[in-house]
């Protein structure tokens, strides 16, 4: 039996989404362009929040070409479908595009205020905001986010586990307003259209808990809404979908990857493989079986 860490796609050769550290991952560009060329992996986006930094000059495609690796311009912005979070990656965009930059330029600025509010709400045995803040804020990482005050908060052991440190922090950001609503998923799409790149729905099965409540739609719902809109795309097979639990095992999250690429296909958009893989040893379990072949 497949241990359910191991990667579930049909693809070997295309990973559409990893983080570095210049937001939530923890390799440098060069790190995760080495490591994908030693997994014998073909094509990349790397896709932090926010954040395109990685794709601005051609110095790490000039780089991933020279390892045999194609390198596509990607990026991950946080957006909103019937008032509830999503991603959407945003892939083959002009780096260069002022309006796209400035966009982002202004998100991160908006992540980073929030962060530091809401260092001054956490509880006191986190220890001083600015000795957190050292941590957090160093001067490689272009885009912060709420999962680096969860991990300060793991690394000073002033959390049992992640799911408690998760709730100091869903604590500390009650009351905070210092972060602009994220834009519709419809406007995300735009932005991305706008920029020359093709949108995609990204980790739909983080959703599912959301979706199925009352404020939301099923996935088919939202594919056929957004659809119209300028969706090319949505991650049909992630580890996002197994690292967090969101199944019981492998062959819950290939099912699941099935029936995403099967609707996809009948709304005319693309089922992709999207890692989302943070860490390296996460991008080594999941890359580390042969993918089944891919359906014709």
């Amino acid at each position: 039996m497949m241990d359910d860490r191991q990667r579930i796609s049909p693809d070997a050769r295309t990973d559409f989404s990893i983080h570095t550290s210049l937001s939530d991952g923890e390799m440098t560009p060069p790190e995760v362009i080495d490591l994908a060329a030693k997994l014998g992996i073909k094509e990349i986006a790397i896709t932090d929040q926010d954040c395109i930094e990685v794709h601005i000059g051609d110095r790490y495609a000039q780089y991933a070409k020279m390892r045999r690796i194609k390198l596509h311009a990607g990026v991950e912005l946080a957006a909103l479908w019937r008032g509830q979070p999503v991603e959407v990656l945003g892939i083959d965009f002009d780096p260069k595009n002022p309006v796209f930059s400035r966009k982002m330029r202004d998100a991160q600025r908006a992540r980073r205020d929030h962060v530091e509010a809401v260092l001054k709400r956490l509880p006191r045995r986190a220890g001083r905001p600015d000795g957190i803040a050292g941590e957090i804020f160093r001067p490689e990482r272009v885009s912060v986010g709420s999962s680096h005050v969860v991990r300060a908060l793991l690394r000073r052991h002033a959390a049992r586990d992640s799911r408690e440190a998760w709730s100091m922090v869903d604590a500390a950001e009650r009351g905070v307003r210092t972060m602009a609503e994220p834009p519709s998923a419809k406007g995300a799409i735009r932005d991305i259209l706008e920029a020359g790149g093709t949108a995609i729905l990204a980790h739909p099965a983080a959703y599912r808990d959301l979706w199925q409540g009352q404020l939301a739609g099923s996935l088919e719902e939202v594919l056929a809404d957004l659809a119209p809109a300028g969706l090319g795309g949505v991650v049909a097979w992630s580890a996002y979908h197994l690292f967090d639990r969101s199944f019981a095992d492998a062959e819950a999250s290939r099912a699941f990857g099935d029936e995403t690429a099967t609707l996809a296909e009948r709304l005319g958009l693309k089922a992709v493989t999207a890692g989302e893989c943070l860490r390296r040893d996460e991008f080594e379990q999941y890359w580390a079986v042969p993918a089944p072949a891919a359906r014709t």
